[in-house]
């Protein structure tokens, strides 16, 4: 049966055509993919059935009767309901009460329910494995945390139609695994799941069927199997397959011998472990940490940016004290973070306030900001527009060019192409080597170990570290750098069952 059918979709901000004639049938127990580039579409198609943004044009279909959702509520009524990538969550309040926020169960008619709510909100909560933050203010959780708890949220509200945006991009393997799980079993029962990703793995392991989208358009509807990575980049991007493929090539590097030490951490211990780790990352080098979540590789990067409080080690050479990211900063280091909106972009500023905040406010060093939207292929119409305007993977080039324009001694990344299309990771990667070339020092946590495969494998200098419990358990360097020995070493031999 169908469940959801949209056919010639459109809508415009402005004159930016953000859906331009997009289609897609969708049936009951489906779990339905959709891939695409930043800026193809996926994001604004998952709010227009939300209901948080009103359509242009097109005709809407739920079960077979008319759908046209003109606000949030409608859709709540019709039970479609969608996830935001960028959480629609409030951190103020706990979290039993924002699962059940739109739906409070009630007691008499007028009063809530708190013991209802409790038992709801506990059975939402275990079925991703993350009941013990029931009574955790929501500011109080880790990113991975807020995100499971985004999905529970919308599966409480018991759906016909689920819109999943993004959830996983700030996942571990073994929390997307559970959300595979949890969606199989809501598909079962006759739901209809749209899965927006950026994840390629993700479409065979989770999806049955995947449409692509580009330029606002849905242009080819496939079996999860039926075309291998290269085919779908292509349909993505309208370019041949064989121009796709990333040839390696020799990087120049400077001669064995000749680096000097950027950081030394010997017998330094991470804000909420007991654990010594010992570091050393050489200029010009690449260092990708790797690990099962909360094992300390976000808290190990905002350590050393003295985030929550001062922190001593060597860096160039010299022991000192970090006081604040600022003094950080000041020293040579650079932060990049996957959190754009909370941690990267000034959101009321515009695109070229974006990209010279940092050498103009800290190193009092002018920018030629123009130059550097064109050198990171940043795609606007017009760089005075706000940066909210741009799409997420254009977000994070402008960030990673106001970093770049400082010349740091030192980049720290936390996971830095979370929720970016295939495309603009690449393109990150690529500045990342080159900012290496250059002799920076880079260090980079991702929950994605397919992309520390890939940013490390392809250069030299560079190897992957695997942490547990606060420590670096493991080394991995050249052919020894893969998604199945960096899943091997993520649990040491004493922690396994």
């Amino acid at each position: 049966m169908i469940a959801l059918q949209c056919k010639h979709v459109r809508k415009r901000f402005g004159a930016v055509a953000a859906v331009d004639d997009a289609s897609l049938t969708v049936n009951a127990g489906e779990i339905r993919g959709i891939l695409g580039g930043n800026g193809s579409g996926k994001s604004t198609l998952a709010k227009i059935l939300a209901g948080s943004v009103r359509p242009d044009g097109g005709e809407f279909e739920l079960e077979g009767e008319a759908f046209r959702p003109a606000s949030p509520r409608d859709s709540h009524g019709r039970r479609v309901i969608a996830t935001s990538q960028e959480l629609s969550l409030f951190d103020n309040l706990s979290v039993e009460d924002n699962l059940l926020l739109s739906a409070l169960p009630r007691k008499g008619g007028l009063f809530v329910d708190r013991e209802a709510l409790r038992k709801e909100a506990i059975l939402a909560l275990r079925c991703l494995g993350i009941e013990e933050v029931l009574d955790r203010k929501v500011g109080t959780l880790s990113p991975d945390q807020k995100y499971l708890l985004e999905a529970a949220k919308a599966l409480a509200q018991d759906p016909r139609v689920l819109v999943i945006d993004e959830i996983t991009s700030a996942l571990y393997r073994e929390q997307t695994e559970k959300v595979r799980r949890v969606l199989r079993v809501r598909a079962d029962s006759g739901c209809a799941v749209l899965f927006i990703t950026h994840r390629l793995p993700e479409i065979q392991e989770i999806c049955d069927s995947v449409t692509i989208m580009r330029n606002g358009r849905t242009v080819g509807t496939f079996g999860s199997c039926e075309k291998n990575e290269n085919e779908l980049l292509a349909a993505m991007s309208g370019v041949d397959v064989a121009e796709l493929v990333r040839v390696r090539t020799p990087l120049s590097q400077p001669a064995p011998g000749t680096r000097s030490e950027v950081v030394g951490l010997s017998g330094y211990v991470i804000p909420g472990f007991k654990e010594r780790v010992e570091l050393s990352v050489s200029e010009g080098e690449i260092v990708g940490v790797a690990g099962l979540q909360g094992q300390g590789q976000s808290a190990l990067v905002r350590s050393l940016l003295g985030v929550k409080r001062p922190a001593r080690y060597r860096l160039l050479g010299t022991d000192r004290t970090i006081a604040s990211p600022q003094d950080a900063v000041r020293c040579g280091v650079a932060f990049l973070s996957g959190d754009r909106e909370q941690e990267g972009i000034f959101r009321a500023r515009s695109i070229l306030e974006n990209v010279g905040v940092v050498a103009e406010l800290v190193q009092r060093k002018r920018v030629d900001k123009l130059a550097m939207l064109g050198k990171y292929n940043v795609k606007s119409d017009r760089a005075t527009r706000p940066i909210v305007t741009l799409s997420g993977g254009n977000q994070q080039k402008v960030v990673i060019s106001r970093w770049i324009s400082i010349e740091p001694r030192l980049l720290l990344a936390d996971d830095p192409t979370k929720g970016i299309d295939v495309g603009s990771r690449r393109e990150i990667r690529r500045y990342l080597h080159e900012l290496a070339r250059a002799g920076t020092a880079v260090i980079l946590v991702s929950s994605d170990d397919e992309e520390l495969v890939e940013l490390t494998k392809a250069f030299d200098p560079a190897r992957v570290v695997v942490m547990y419990d606060g420590q670096i358990v493991h080394t991995l360097r050249g052919g020894d750098i893969s998604t199945e020995n960096i899943a091997l070493h993520a649990i040491p031999r004493k922690a396994r069952p």
